[in-house]
């Protein structure tokens, strides 16, 4: 958030009596209620009727995760409004209708301009990350400003606009930080180093990790394909899920309802861009003969395209969010142009597939077809075949509606059929690649196992020679053991045993370091839980029981078996599929607050230290066929301090030296 923007609402709050806590919200919901008028202009500056206009307007004010976001101060709610603003205020200066009609000069332009520049430098404060779109869009607008005088004259109001308003910023960074700057500073090493980290799969941990090295090399090395496996996993982050990270309700709509529309609505956009490019052939327009609305609506396209410069970083929906009212214009125009042609056969069958598209992709269908199938990963592949022949047929089905009309009967139907089955096979082999690519290199997939009353599970372990002699040959003050179980709170209600020993009932891990207040476990699933609105034991998290030494078989091929037992109220267990040997676990003591937003878990996926060979089980549950993985159910021994004793930092017991026996 600019820092005047911020003091501006605070000192107006002050000014008014009210405190920050009022004038922050409200403040937010007048920009919001701004960018939906803005969204109903542009949609009117495009040609379209009032009532589509106003729909599209209120497409956007209802839009859940912009009710959402103005709940709250962020950058996000402003960044929006400034897009839309100046690609209103760079339409206004450009010919209304037939691109080369030249304009007059008036004091309306003037202004505009002014505003249009004062726009441009506020909105790069906001996001960096658009000034290529911004750049490119002053650039078209430029080359349209005739006659010479008049765009002489008004890129000069332009410029003037930006730097009444760049100059306080560059006298404020020169008085605090001894420099000038044209932007806020970002460290952007340290960015690109956790968007490349495939230790984390591209996700920000806390806490942060002391040293984050630049791992540039891994673009150029043997690393290549990994990363643009996470680069894959990382686009589909920024677009599958709306931007809401604490799983609110909004409008009545739960988490999944919201999740649905914004599916739906980013398929109207998709139909959109389909009309713009293959229709009026936008892109392939003279760039010196472009009208107000051939600026709206390559802004459009730009817009969307934005976001997946984050795929370098850390990609989440947020970062998608300033694109989300250009998807909304964008389905207008698709939905405006799919009314004209209701009649084809081809583009009906192409809005049926594309439900089928989006509810493919909402459910975790692989899990179901695995008995079938033999094995996850030939379901997860037939999956992605179901959705790369889906979309092929979709797009191929709108491309071919959008070519008819635009010929309008000159093309015979043996041509659209050609052109047609081109788009199919062109988009098929596309969204199949794209699909499998981010399978690669993924975590393994999870699975669950749901326990009734009295029903048990058993894992039977056996810790290798070199750690039973460490442990028999030093003192055992300097050990310690847990068993580490991933499920839900009703877990907490299970029985434990190791060895026919009955532990201690289990626990969050939270729970068990929360004696020491520096811990910032259960700070962070504290807050996390608190912005949801629910219990703390209700967040995904590993639980413990603490385990006597005195249990545990440390004899060369002893087995320890541990067992776990649901109570009356049964319980919910999580696993994953493995192939050959155990992949990486869910962290013990690091998170990732925008991976939550994603999938509800703030645990990111990594390899934790010291762990052995996965005991591979088979037929983890009768209704996915023979499967080998492993219950995420394992003995957790420790080599530094007992458990509960460190005075400062109990996380030492975990990072220092621990190992995983399974």
């Amino acid at each position: 958030m600019i820092p005047s923007l911020t003091a501006s609402l605070a000192t107006i709050g002050q000014l008014l009596h009210s405190s920050t806590s009022i004038i922050f919200p409200i403040s937010q919901a007048l920009l919001a209620g701004l960018a939906a008028l803005l969204v109903f202009k542009i949609c009117r500056r495009l040609g379209f009727s009032r009532p589509i206009a106003l729909l599209g307007g209120l497409a956007w004010g209802l839009y859940p995760a912009q009710i959402i976001a103005s709940a709250h101060l962020s950058a996000e709610t402003a960044a929006v409004c400034l897009t839309l603003f100046l690609v209103l205020s760079l339409s206004a200066l450009l010919p209304r209708g037939r691109a080369h009609q030249e304009r007059n000069l008036d004091v309306k332009d003037l202004i505009t301009a002014l505003a249009a520049g004062i726009t441009m430098v506020l909105l790069l404060h906001l996001k960096p990350s658009l000034a290529p779109v911004v750049f490119v869009l002053i650039f078209l607008s430029a080359l349209n400003l005739r006659p010479l005088r008049r765009g002489l004259t008004l890129f000069a109001c332009f410029a003037t606009g930006a730097f009444i308003t760049l100059t306080p910023w560059l006298m404020f960074t020169q008085a605090v930080l001894n420099h000038c700057t044209l932007v806020p500073d970002q460290d952007l090493s340290r960015n690109l180093s956790v968007g490349l980290d495939t230790t984390s799969d591209g996700w920000a941990i806390l806490p942060p990790p002391a040293h984050v090295p630049v791992q540039l090399s891994g673009l150029a090395g043997h690393e290549l394909l990994p990363i643009a496996a996470m680069f894959a996993r990382k686009a589909e982050r920024l677009w599958r899920h709306h931007w809401n990270d604490f799983h609110c309700s909004s409008l009545g709509l739960p988490l999944s309802a919201q999740m649905l529309l914004h599916q739906m609505m980013l398929l109207g956009a998709g139909l959109g861009a389909v009309y713009l490019l293959v229709m009026e052939r936008l892109l392939q327009n003279k760039n010196t003969h472009l009208s107000g609305s051939d600026l709206i609506k390559i802004s459009a396209l730009l817009m969307v395209a934005e976001p997946f410069c984050y795929v370098f970083v850390e990609a989440q929906a947020r970062y998608a969010f300033t694109a989300m009212p250009w998807i909304v214009i964008l389905t207008v125009i698709g939905l405006d142009h799919l009314e004209h042609t209701w009649h084809s056969r081809a583009v009906s069958a192409s809005f049926i597939l594309a439900m089928v598209l989006v509810i493919i992709n909402r459910i975790e269908l692989a899990p179901l077809l695995v008995k079938a199938c033999g094995n996850i990963y030939v379901a997860t592949s037939a999956v992605n075949l179901l959705l790369a022949i889906a979309f092929g047929v979709w797009l191929a089905a709108c491309c071919r509606a959008a070519e008819a009309k635009r010929v309008g009967g000159v093309n015979s139907e043996r041509n659209l059929n050609i052109f047609a089955w081109c788009i199919f096979a062109l988009a098929f082999v596309i969204c199949l690649a794209f699909l499998q690519l981010k399978e690669q290199f993924a975590p393994a997939q999870e699975w669950v196992c749901r326990l009734k009353d009295k029903q048990s599970v058993n894992r039977e372990v056996t810790i290798d020679s070199p750690l039973a002699h460490r442990f028999q040959a030093s003192g055992a003050e300097k050990h310690w053991a847990l068993i580490l179980v991933d499920g839900s709170d009703t877990v907490e209600k299970c029985s434990v045993s190791l060895n026919g020993v009955q532990l201690p009932a289990l626990q969050s891990l939270a729970s068990y370091t929360k004696a020491d207040k520096e811990a910032p476990e259960g700070k962070i699933i504290a807050d996390t839980a608190a912005a949801c609105g629910i219990a703390a034991s209700k967040i995904r998290q590993w639980r413990v029981a603490q385990a006597p030494l005195s249990a545990i078989i440390f004899a060369p091929d002893g087995k320890n078996i541990i067992t776990i037992t649901a109570g009356k109220d049964g319980a919910l267990l999580y696993g994953q599929y493995v192939a050959g040997q155990a992949g990486p676990l869910p962290a013990l003591s690091s998170y990732a607050p925008a991976k939550f937003g994603f999938d509800g878990d703030l645990r990111p996926i990594m390899q934790p230290q010291g762990r052995g060979l996965a005991l591979l089980t088979k037929d983890m549950a009768p209704a996915a066929g023979e499967q080998n993985g492993e219950y995420r159910l394992f003995l957790l021994l420790g080599e530094t301090m007992a458990p509960n004793t460190s005075p400062r930092d109990p996380l030492k017991r975990f990072a220092d030296s621990y190992k995983i026996v399974l």
